[in-house]
């Protein structure tokens, strides 16, 4: 009760955020995912737990977020729940697989983890309470009747639930479960095929036997638009449709934290910026760790950020003490050039378009200096002329370490910084 009184109070001065708030709780009821129960019900259970809830703002967009993490008397509903095994494909194979071939498709599904129903005995452990702000009367107890997000189980019975779902309904269609168990990225869908035909093909399949379980993926986009015209308006994202429709000339969706330019077919870095007043180490860290590069194509400029902080460690200092040393105006120069990274990109497909591959061969190199050692790796594909092409794939970095170590030595660390990285470029290939 404490915490429901303390989210009213914060609501209380912002009218448009209450209003914002009883939508987002009357949605869950509306459409099933959570229901309002009896006083009867809630005194039947003989074990429940109670979730907090709060607005958090994210992308401009304000969404209720249930803290299934809170402790309470030193137990703690995701600590007594198990994660279960990683199911899905990891993140790095799903990019790579991605820039494979001609023709991209990418969808999500729509709450996918609303989609599968929770036992009634696990029920009453996903309860919470709302009243709608009227703070004269007892609040109602709603139980969830579906995974709700925020419990550390839930990516991986949602995982399940569509796998499970494909291989009772996939009817021979081996192509399709292959896809699903390599393409997608929890409820993210990122695909490569060698024709549009055959794209086409595989999304009216994808939908019509994900749809025979409950589950609607839309948000379809491809770098071709015929793929995708077939489909209802609502099952197209929304660069997609204005694409369609000749109202965007360069449609931009975003792709697993990068940002894919339908038209000309590259990726490139979304804009993520961090205000802060001054320059502390809390600061410096939080600018840092928001430049999301899973790929590495900007490892030079972040390797650089990396060295700045491993020097200002020198100097013993705390969190949120400013920074006013001779480093101050390194970090600063660094931070200045955050805007130019909406500026870089890079092919998403490692060939040029229609060419017929004859043979490729994949790079790794490595290099070390005294501050930082890393390596990057670059497919090299020869076609049926006798050209050749080749395209980045692939780069880590690390900072060297304080105890100093020879350059031989931390050569060799960097020979090892792609090695397990490297095996996902060995299995498949681009055609």
């Amino acid at each position: 009760m404490s915490l429901l009184r303390r989210t009213e109070r914060r609501l209380s001065n912002n009218p448009e955020q209450v209003t914002i708030y009883n939508r987002e709780i009357n949605k869950l009821e509306k459409e099933g995912y959570a229901v309002k129960i009896t006083s009867e019900d809630v005194n039947r259970t003989t074990g429940s737990w109670y979730i907090p809830h709060y607005m958090v703002f994210h992308n401009g967009k304000a969404r209720v977020v249930f803290n299934c993490s809170f402790t309470y008397q030193e137990h703690n509903l995701n600590n007594n729940l198990l994660p279960g095994p990683t199911l899905g494909p990891p993140l790095l194979g799903v990019l790579l697989r991605f820039r494979e071939h001609a023709v991209t498709i990418s969808g999500d599904i729509r709450a996918m983890f609303h989609k599968v129903r929770l036992f009634s005995s696990d029920q009453p452990f996903l309860r919470f309470l709302w009243r709608d702000m009227e703070q004269d009367r007892q609040p109602d107890v709603y139980e969830w009747r579906v995974l709700p997000f925020g419990t550390t189980c839930s990516p991986c019975c949602a995982t399940y639930a569509v796998r499970r779902h494909f291989k009772d309904h996939m009817n021979g269609n081996e192509d399709v479960m292959e896809s699903v168990l390599t393409a997608f990225y929890v409820d993210n869908y990122l695909q490569s095929l060698p024709c549009p035909k055959q794209a086409a093909s595989l999304i009216d399949k994808l939908r019509a036997i994900l749809a025979k379980g409950g589950f609607d993926i839309r948000q379809w986009a491809c770098n071709v638009p015929d793929v995708v015209a077939h489909l209802p308006s609502d099952a197209r994202s929304e660069a997609c449709e204005l694409w369609l429709s000749a109202d965007r000339t360069e449609p931009q969706e975003s792709t697993l934290g990068l940002r894919w330019n339908c038209l000309s077919d590259v990726l490139g870095y979304k804009k993520r910026s961090v205000f802060a007043t001054e320059v502390t180490m809390r600061t410096v860290y939080r600018i840092l760790a928001s430049q999301y590069d899973p790929l590495g194509f900007i490892i030079p400029y972040t390797t650089r950020a990396k060295v700045i902080v491993q020097a200002l460690w020198r100097t013993e200092r705390q969190w949120d003490d400013p920074i006013q040393d001779d480093l101050l105006p390194l970090w600063e120069a660094w931070e200045s050039e955050l805007t130019d990274l909406q500026n870089v990109t890079f092919p998403r497909r490692y060939t040029p378009f229609n060419i017929t591959t004859e043979d490729v061969e994949l790079h790794v190199f490595c290099d070390a200096s005294e501050k930082a050692y890393g390596a990057v790796a670059y497919i090299r594909v020869v076609d049926s002329t006798g050209q050749t092409h080749v395209s980045f794939v692939l780069a880590r970095s690390r900072v060297a370490p304080k105890c100093q170590l020879s350059i031989p030595r931390l050569e060799l660390c960097a020979a090892l910084t792609l090695e397990v990285p490297a095996f996902f470029c060995l299995p498949r290939r681009p055609t």
